[in-house]
């Protein structure tokens, strides 16, 4: 019987030591996130690593934040290996290391010094806005985001037009940190529940109550459905599932071409084609009288309705085989009789795209150039075009993860977010779901539809709930033909909370940790004060 006690005991330390639970929360996390993407285990995934967050000594807290950073990173961000650069995918897996770590310490100091009954809102508010600032700045990679797993759960997430995705954010951490505080707590006194009333059980109880209110207002909010458009426009979204890097150029066109003729017999509004669908500097060739920026205009002028394309612009001079000047990533708008108009990318990726300290780092920039990366330059505009009543943007790319980026545009008055995208060049199933999981939340931030045209996919028209209308399966040269609701005007009283004040719910956690911190040190002083007075 004491061997058999022995045995249960060691068995029980082994399971709950560190490097297990480190492990376990990795894979958790990768079941997580698409693909597979089995939203429900995110409500588990971070409990393993908060137990060892908020049990174990500092250096143990590092050693364990590089086994879940390496460990669930390498099968998340697998797809990066497919990238032309052979150092993206081992950089990302370092880059994803310098967010997670200040994060982690961060939450563990805090857990350390705050009152026990705060102390799981504490780690929650530290945790969420880290998250944050992954979505800021030069290296901006919102990827790896907890909240974004829940994208097919739709009662749950509407309340991202209020805080955006750190609102589900928040409340999956909550839950998490609440869930490992009980846990460690039957743990270390047992599972006598005469004490119901402590701050463990209190604090998972809040967690629960908040995920049902979630729920309770995505069942108003979709029953009111207040924000569906009372016009459409037909729009045909190609994709042809092509390499835009490929030499084969006039073969690349002439796939587009085809698709889009075909679509031509449901009669559609406008035509969209993704990003890189011109892949080369279609206004200075075209100025040049190119034979294929020539063959493009004229067909797009034929049709006699609507068009974008995805290319590149080039405002400069070619001089001794090479371009001179400034190149940008582009969406043009072809309005009949009209011209053309175009919106340049403002975010642009890092490293692939650009690298704005190519002064202060030349080599740098010199090995980026001989791996293949891109020079382009930003745009400034948040532009917004017009069709008839209709008032739409084009997010280029990634851009449709920038959450604080597409809300900018709504307030311009777009009533339809277009995001032409490029995802082909991984070959990944998983690339091209991760990106679209994300996607789906600006739909709801904003409440306006949002039209994916993705070269491989996924091409999907979402509604301003977030739900699929259609779309089309991936990697398959195909076209879609839907018809898009929106409402042609709104006033800013009508914008949403999160359109109007962006990602306020960040600062407001991190406000929160900073005035418990000055109160706690405030009430030591007063303390200190006092014990020396009594002296």
């Amino acid at each position: 019987m004491i061997k058999s006690d022995f045995k249960k005991s060691y068995l029980a330390r082994t399971l709950f030591s560190w490097p297990i639970l480190s492990l376990l929360s990795s894979f958790l996390l990768v079941l997580s996130f698409p693909i597979p993407g089995i939203s429900i285990i995110a409500w588990i995934a971070l409990v393993p690593f908060f137990i060892v967050i908020t049990r174990e000594n500092l250096s143990r807290v590092i050693f364990s934040t590089i086994i879940v950073n390496f460990t669930f990173n390498f099968f998340y961000l697998i797809w990066l290996k497919e990238y032309k650069q052979p150092l993206s995918f081992p950089l990302s897996l370092v880059a994803e290391l310098i967010y997670l770590m200040p994060q982690v310490i961060f939450s563990w100091v805090i857990y350390h010094i705050t009152p026990r009954y705060l102390k799981t809102l504490m780690l929650a508010s530290v945790w969420i806005f880290f998250d944050y600032l992954k979505t800021i700045g030069f290296l901006a990679f919102p990827w790896g985001i907890i909240g974004y797993t829940q994208y097919r759960n739709t009662l749950l997430i509407q309340t991202s037009s209020i805080f955006g995705v750190w609102g589900i954010d928040l409340i999956i951490v909550l839950f998490n940190s609440s869930l490992a505080m009980f846990i460690i707590k039957i743990r270390d006194e047992g599972t006598d529940f005469s004490n119901w009333k402590s701050s463990e059980t209190l604090n998972l109880v809040i967690s629960i109550l908040l995920i049902i209110l979630s729920v309770v207002y995505g069942l108003f909010v979709l029953k009111d459905d207040r924000y569906s458009g009372e016009k459409s426009i037909k729009l045909s979204l190609i994709q042809p599932n092509f390499d835009p890097w490929s030499p084969n150029l006039n073969k690349s066109l002439e796939k587009e071409v085809s698709l889009t003729m075909k679509s031509l017999k449901y009669n559609p509004d406008m035509i969209i084609w993704s990003e890189s669908s011109v892949p080369f500097p279609f206004d200075y060739y075209l100025a040049k009288k190119n034979v294929y920026a020539l063959k493009i205009d004229s067909f797009i002028k034929r049709m006699k309705r609507p068009f974008i394309i995805g290319s590149l612009s080039f405002q400069g001079i070619y001089k001794k085989g090479r371009f001179r000047g400034k190149f940008y990533n582009v969406a043009y708008y072809y309005e009949p009789g009209k011209g053309y108009d175009y919106y340049r990318k403002v975010h642009l990726v890092p490293f692939g795209e650009w690298f704005p300290y190519k002064k202060l780092f030349p080599f740098a920039a010199r090995i980026l150039e001989k791996a293949g990366a891109g020079d382009f330059s930003p745009g400034t505009s948040f532009k917004v075009f017009k069709y008839e009543d209709l008032a739409f943007n084009v997010l280029i790319c990634f851009e449709d993860v920038f959450g604080n980026l597409a809300r900018k545009f709504v307030q311009n008055g777009s009533r339809l977010m277009i995001n032409i995208t490029n995802d082909a060049w991984s070959g990944s199933e998983k690339a091209e779901v991760q990106h679209f999981s994300i996607s789906v939340f600006r739909a709801i931030e904003n409440r306006v539809p949002l039209v994916r045209v993705a070269n491989g996919g996924v091409t999907v028209y979402l509604d301003p709930y977030g739900r699929i209308v259609e779309r089309l399966p991936l990697f398959k040269s195909d076209y879609l033909v839907c018809n898009v609701k929106y409402k042609p005007t709104v006033s800013m009283k009508s914008l949403t909370f999160y359109t109007k004040h962006g990602d306020f719910l960040p600062f407001s956690m991190i406000a929160l940790v900073i005035f418990v911190l000055l109160v706690e040190l405030f009430i030591k002083i007063v303390d200190i004060i006092l014990n020396r007075n009594n002296m």
